[in-house]
């Protein structure tokens, strides 16, 4: 029996034996292995099995990975709380302007869903979802330019002197 990583589309799976596709009346799917388990008749163990398949997304997604199923650990994502509140305290800057936060955070692509890039305001949506956000001593937020719906390059607002609003731009932590 051979296992694959992921579950096939039945109808995609083809098994070669040292290059050559095996016929399949010689191997069958397992029974509630939910198309994993792959058993070879006639198995010669110093021949070389290879197959090709699509994944049947319908019972996983490749893409999607669930760390807690491979690791002990119980904390995945870590935050800072400073008297109760959320959040890092940064009060030493670097070169332009710019300061590291300790770990990168988490962006969820996924809730840009029915997004705008405006210049001005930076990403906007219907559900207001903001990876990062950075509150001032003063109780304000600055607004945060960076652009999450494309990986392509281009010109930043450039505030004037009359602008009394606070932005920054988030590039990995």
């Amino acid at each position: 029996m051979a296992t694959l990583r992921f579950p096939s589309r039945q109808q995609t799976f083809r098994l070669y034996k040292n290059g050559v596709e095996v016929s399949e009346r010689d191997f069958s799917y397992s029974e509630k292995s939910s198309g994993k388990n792959i058993v070879i008749t006639n198995y010669v163990p110093s021949d070389v099995y290879t197959c090709k398949y699509s994944v049947d997304t319908s019972i996983i997604d490749p893409n999607l990975i669930d760390f807690s199923k491979y690791f002990s650990q119980q904390i995945f994502l870590r935050s800072y709380t400073e008297n109760g509140t959320l959040g890092e305290k940064l009060s030493t800057i670097g070169s332009q302007n710019s300061v590291n936060l300790s770990y990168n955070p988490y962006v969820d692509y996924s809730k840009f869903s029915g997004y705008e890039y405006l210049e001005t305001l930076g990403t906007v949506g219907p559900n207001n979802y903001l990876p990062i956000q950075v509150q001032l001593e003063d109780g304000s937020f600055a607004i945060n330019l960076t652009n999450y719906l494309s990986d392509r390059y281009f010109k930043y607002y450039q505030p004037t002197s009359q602008d009394r609003n606070v932005y920054y731009i988030h590039s990995r932590k």
